[in-house]
């Protein structure tokens, strides 16, 4: 949305800090924290965002190209502006636009059906990582390198200073009241009217001191999921900011870099990892059904409840993957899948 998402295995760069606002600093900054043996080539896949009525799927690549799929997984359209990197997207809530942030220091808007770069905000100048277009339509987040702010969507004008600090991933509330990110800890943000930003940081059962890499809502907006470097899948109150349940502690080495709620029945999570694991939670009987794509490294993932799929983005660990279909790997490192899931109901 993944703040539909900057997640990111690809893209953790340095961990920021917020004194006085509520963001809790590491210990000591890394860099990077993203597996040290494993290159990303430019058609690796760092962003998967379906269209809010899920009849499209959008994907963003390191060599700069965003492309628009059918529901399927074919390919409609190339959006292509430069060579840069493209690490983030965010569709606008009506489907029309599609606001795209990467190397670069601008946020660009794509007109999706005229192909057309309408709008280019300026953003960071190190980049942009992370992006989530508010619900309602009004405000678009963006997250850098070591920055944070919003914009007003009618004027392009910032709403926000540009704060310092590292958000790995932010999603919107439901209601468009609040964003949930994932930093050196989870918990929810308001921005205000004066342009503060009021944040609520949330409190684990145990000693967690490693990052958050991605958020999810449920469709009520009473609960959140978290996924991180420390392999875990935390289920949270976002009402009271306390844990619920710890859902999933993977292997020592296993970094959680995406997770997604089934917004249809709140009773599943989707994770995914950067050991080509994927992992659907079941949170009525606590049961985990565990997916192995070996030769890949997940990055993000989203969920179509109306079609009961998801789609995975990352990138592949071996140097040529063979492409049977558009719904295997699609290059020789650029990994997306889209995967029907069994139907569960409530």
């Amino acid at each position: 949305m993944m703040i539909r998402h900057i997640h990111y295995g690809l893209l953790l760069l340095l961990i920021g800090l917020i004194g006085a606002s509520g963001f809790r600093a590491l210990a000591e900054k890394e860099i990077p924290i993203v597996k040290q043996h494993q290159p990303y080539t430019t058609d690796s896949i760092t962003d998967v965002e379906w269209s809010p009525d899920y009849k499209l799927i959008a994907t963003s690549q390191l060599d700069g190209t965003v492309i628009i799929r059918d529901n399927l997984g074919n390919i409609l359209k190339t959006l292509i502006s430069d060579k840069q990197a493209t690490y983030t997207i965010s569709w606008s809530p009506n489907g029309n636009q599609l606001a795209a942030g990467g190397l670069e220091p601008n946020i660009k808007i794509w007109d999706v059906a005229e192909g057309k770069i309408i709008q280019a905000i300026p953003a960071f100048a190190e980049g942009v990582f992370g992006l989530a277009w508010q619900p309602a339509g009004n405000v678009l987040l963006g997250s850098g390198f070591d920055y944070f702010r919003a914009w007003d969507t009618s004027t392009w004008q910032p709403l926000t200073k540009a704060l310092s600090v590292t958000l790995y991933d932010m999603a919107w509330s439901p209601d468009s009241a609040q964003f949930a990110f994932a930093a050196s800890n989870v918990g929810t943000a308001i921005i205000q009217k004066s342009g503060s930003v009021k944040v609520f940081t949330y409190a684990p059962q145990d000693d967690w001191t490693a990052p958050a890499f991605s958020v999810s809502w449920n469709s009520t907006g009473i609960q959140l999921v978290s996924g991180g470097r420390d392999g875990t899948v935390r289920l949270w109150d976002a009402v009271s900011g306390k844990q619920i349940k710890l859902l999933l502690q993977a292997k020592p080495d296993e970094w959680i870099q995406g997770v997604s709620f089934d917004t249809v029945t709140d009773a599943r999570v989707i994770a995914v990892s950067n050991k080509g694991q994927v992992y659907e939670i079941d949170l009525v009987t606590s049961q985990i059904q565990q997916t192995e794509y070996d030769i890949s490294e997940l990055l993000k993932v989203d969920w179509n409840p109306i079609d009961n799929t998801i789609a995975l983005g990352g990138t592949s660990t071996e140097q040529t993957t063979s492409s049977a279909s558009n719904l295997e790997p699609i290059s020789k490192s650029g990994v997306f899948k889209i995967i029907q899931l069994d139907k569960k109901s409530n």
